[in-house]
């Protein structure tokens, strides 16, 4: 097995991950535009963006942001509420994986910045049962919650005519530099496919088993050419715009708003 020389990456990176020359992993490489980027003309250039989507006739809401409650969720709303001073509508996908620690800072989340919350929970043996047919056929236990985390949010924002989604930090971006910060790469069907969902949509799922229905999997199943065309929502990443330090956020999500840590035995956040 190969290891990063800088960060211990291994080779068998569940996002991929490739080595230079000298034993550096892409998500290092990429790591170094940090630190050459002018952040000031990068944020000038997100405040234009988000400027574009305030008070938009027809919603409510200027944007959806997708939540769990972690650190970096409350950076984001943070930033786009109170510092760009947009309407945020706020979604989440129950994963079925929250800890109470996790509940709490979601709850902490919505009530400390003020924030319309959405939140979207699928019967745990339909959940069940779509986890023995994704581990069964593609070897992945987590399908469902990237499937659901990555539609429920685009599924909102295209029945509210809400224009604009602003999601984290792109994690093939961050973690092994798939992409540039300066490819202002955005989130659309076609990244969620191919990067986020193994390759495999929901419609894959549908005959594997009689006790999940196309009714059951709709969830799961991204808006229509035609929703998408109609709605032309479109997905940011902060990241792009932002240096992104989650430790920094998180520490900062700590002092500010009361966040809740919890021990963990494996990494050190």
């Amino acid at each position: 097995m190969k290891f990063c020389d800088r960060c211990l990456y291994p080779e068998n990176h569940a996002l991929n991950i490739v080595f230079d020359s000298s034993g550096v992993c892409s998500g290092c490489r990429v790591h170094e535009e940090k630190y050459v980027i002018n952040w000031s003309e990068k944020e000038k250039e997100l405040s234009d963006l988000l400027s574009q989507y305030k008070n938009q006739p027809g919603s409510s809401y200027d944007c959806v942001i997708p939540v769990i409650g972690s650190g970096d969720d409350f950076f984001v709303v943070d930033l786009v509420k109170n510092k760009f001073g947009l309407n945020p509508l706020l979604v989440t996908y129950n994963t079925h994986f929250s800890t109470k620690v996790g509940i709490r800072n979601l709850a902490r989340l919505i009530s400390e910045l003020d924030c319309d919350h959405l939140y979207s929970t699928i019967g745990p043996d339909t959940i069940k049962e779509i986890t023995k047919i994704t581990l069964k056929k593609f070897g992945d236990m987590y399908w469902h919650v990237l499937a659901g985390s990555q539609t429920f949010p685009v599924q909102v924002a295209t029945k509210l005519d809400i224009p604009l989604i602003i999601w984290g930090v792109n994690g093939w971006l961050d973690q092994v530099g798939m992409f540039s910060h300066l490819d202002r790469v955005e989130m659309t069907k076609k990244v969620r496919k191919e990067h986020v969902m193994r390759g495999f949509d929901a419609e894959a799922l549908i005959g594997e088993s009689k006790n999940v229905t196309k009714k059951d999997l709709q969830a799961f199943t991204y808006p229509t050419d035609v929703q998408l065309e109609k709605s032309r929502v479109r997905g940011l990443y902060v990241g792009n715009y932002v240096f992104w330090d989650s430790q920094k956020q998180i520490e900062n999500a700590i002092e500010n708003f009361g966040y809740e840590t919890y021990v963990q035995e494996r990494t050190y956040n």
